[in-house]
C-alpha cells in the first residue's frame, strides 16, 4: 500500500487500493445498510439521539457506537497508520465514523461544504491549527449518476472521481466537496473514518455537543 502524501497534499485527496479485502467492505456495507434501517429512518428523524450530533438524521454519525466490528475496523492498525501519515503525526485522534447510504432515488444530497465548517471550530481548522481527514470506504462503485462526491479544489478544478469499491477516497478536511442524489435504482453506501491530529474535545468552541464525540488517541 502506497501513500502518495506529495499527491495528497496538492490535490486534497487521494485513493487507496488493496487496504482491506473486498469481503471485509461487503461486511461494512451489510452493516451500514442496517445502520440506516435501524438509527436513520424516518420515525426517528429529528428526535434527540445520546451521542454524536443532537438529533437523529439521514446518516449515522458514530456509527461504532452501535458496531463493535466497524469500530475494530475504525480503530485498526491499518486505518490509524494511513491517518498518522497524511496527518504528519505520531499521535492520532479518534473524532467520528459515519455511515452514508442513498438509498435508490432518495432525496439526499451534500451541499458544497468542507468537513472541518461542520467541526468545533472552522476558523481555527483553516489556519492549521488543527487537522482532519476523512477516510471513505468506498462499498459500491461510484457513477455519474448514484450521487457521486465532487471536489472544489482551491485553484480552480473541480474533479469527480469514480473509485471502485474497495478503495478508500480519503480528502482534507479543508477541502470543499458536494454530494449528488442518487438517481439509479440502487444503494450507493460509504463508511467515512474520520480523525484529527489533535483532541477535538479540547478545541474552543461553542458547539457543546462535540464533548458526545471521540477523543481517543493512538501512538505510534
Amino acid at each position: 500500500m502506497k501513500i502518495e502524501i506529495k499527491k495528497f497534499k496538492e490535490n486534497g485527496f487521494i485513493t487507496l487500493e488493496n487496504t482491506f479485502d473486498l469481503a471485509t467492505f461487503e461486511l461494512v456495507k451489510r452493516i451500514s445498510i442496517q445502520l440506516k434501517k435501524e438509527y436513520a429512518n424516518e420515525r426517528l428523524l429529528g428526535s434527540a439521539k445520546p451521542f454524536g450530533v443532537p438529533t437523529y438524521w439521514k446518516g449515522v454519525d458514530m456509527a461504532s457506537k452501535y458496531s463493535t466490528k466497524l469500530y475494530e475496523l475504525y480503530t485498526s492498525k491499518v486505518m490509524t497508520y494511513i491517518a498518522s501519515i497524511l496527518l504528519e503525526t505520531k499521535t492520532v485522534y479518534l473524532f467520528n465514523d459515519q455511515v452514508v447510504v442513498k438509498q435508490p432515488k432518495e432525496n439526499f444530497t451534500f451541499e458544497k461544504h468542507f468537513d472541518n465548517q461542520y467541526g468545533p471550530n472552522p476558523e481555527m481548522a483553516l489556519d492549521n491549527k488543527f487537522k482532519t481527514i476523512t477516510c471513505c470506504w468506498v462499498l459500491d462503485d461510484f457513477s455519474k449518476n448514484n450521487g457521486p462526491i465532487t471536489f472544489f479544489h482551491q485553484n480552480g478544478q473541480v474533479i469527480t472521481p469514480l473509485p471502485k469499491a474497495g478503495s478508500l477516497l480519503i480528502w482534507d478536511g479543508n477541502l470543499v466537496h458536494s454530494s449528488s442524489r442518487n438517481n439509479t435504482n440502487n444503494a450507493r453506501c460509504v463508511w467515512l473514518n474520520i480523525y484529527s491530529n489533535v483532541d477535538i474535545q479540547k478545541v474552543p468552541t461553542q458547539k457543546p455537543f462535540f464533548k458526545n464525540f471521540y477523543n481517543t488517541k493512538v501512538s505510534f
